[in-house]
């Protein structure tokens, strides 16, 4: 199964057939589909050194590849802290890259702040626009440090993952968005394409009234569309598929904590349907990631049903977890 050439076809909105890709931004679990049962540690890792410290690694990213090849993910995005996030980025492109792509997420374009910074951030904008605007130049030039770096460690795959939205809609304004994010967003995409990257742009809750602004960025792809904030993937797909624009997610993470398997299983279809499967440019995923309070066995039923979707498209390949 080539889950890797797979997975870039469809960010590249090139894919064909009834294969439907699938991948997740993090998978807190994965672990749990290992067949070692001893699997070192990161902090294992990160206290080694020389010799033991790469063949730890090497342990480490063998676990990690064959998890993946059995959950058929074209994808992994590696999230540890910086420079051991690279140096498994490079051992996992070692080890496995004819199976599938490594990522790493790098995004410095203005996010939703914790908690009282919110406030302060709105403040300053009123108070000091040119500051943040200087402030946000400066972090486009380390955001594009870090992708340069990334390019010698085995890295494709770039996730931008600064959050713009809350559940009722953007941080900021769109005229505001249009003035501090979108921008850079732009530039930013730009330098990573321009690397050689494909680029994926993260961000969950009410996305629609900056979508346009989003999207005239040029990501190659687009997660989370998020359901629970009543994002309509259809409406979303009406106007991506003009673009070229892939989209990845749209199952409600909730149902795989609470809810029945009738609401999980409405989501799936739903987004299978509206999202493009069988056609170019959809990967399926949640609408978030896999979290330490995602039931397995609900995720083991999303991918179900995603595979009965492939087979009403006639594909002909191993049932799920053969």
């Amino acid at each position: 199964m080539k889950l890797r050439q797979n997975m870039l076809d469809a960010l590249q909105f090139r894919n064909e057939g009834p294969f439907v890709p699938t991948c997740e931004l993090a998978f807190a679990q994965l672990e749990k589909f290992y067949e070692d049962p001893n699997p070192p540690s990161l902090d294992e890792i990160a206290e080694a050194s020389g010799k033991k410290r790469k063949r730890l690694l090497r342990h480490y990213c063998r676990n990690i590849a064959e998890a993946l090849e059995r959950l058929e993910h074209g994808q992994i995005c590696t999230w540890s802290g910086h420079d051991l996030c690279l140096e498994i980025s490079e051992m996992l492109a070692e080890v496995a890259a004819d199976r599938f792509a490594v990522a790493i997420p790098i995004d410095r374009t203005l996010r939703i702040p914790d908690g009282e910074e919110l406030a302060s951030l709105c403040y300053r904008i009123a108070d000091e626009p040119d500051v943040v605007l200087s402030e946000r130049e400066a972090d486009l030039e380390e955001a594009i440090a870090q992708a340069r770096m990334a390019a010698d460690y085995g890295v494709e795959i770039i996730w931008m993952t600064a959050d713009y939205c809350f559940n009722q809609g953007p941080f900021l304004s769109p005229e505001m968005f249009a003035r501090f994010v979108t921008p850079f967003l732009q530039r930013q995409t730009a330098a990573f394409k321009d690397m050689g990257f494909i680029t994926i742009k993260h961000t969950d809750g009410d996305i629609m009234p900056i979508l346009d602004q989003i999207f005239s960025t040029r990501p190659h792809a687009l997660h989370s569309i998020d359901a629970q904030a009543g994002v309509d993937i259809a409406e979303v797909h009406r106007r991506a598929e003009p673009l070229g624009i892939c989209l990845i997610g749209n199952v409600e993470h909730q149902y795989l904590e609470t809810g029945t398997e009738d609401d999980l299983r409405r989501s799936c279809e739903y987004c299978l349907e509206h999202g493009g499967a069988g056609k170019a440019g959809y990967v399926y995923s949640t609408s978030n990631a896999i979290n330490q309070y995602s039931r397995m066995d609900r995720y083991l039923l999303m991918q179900q049903i995603r595979h009965e979707k492939m087979r009403e498209l006639g594909y002909q390949g191993p049932k799920y977890l053969d």
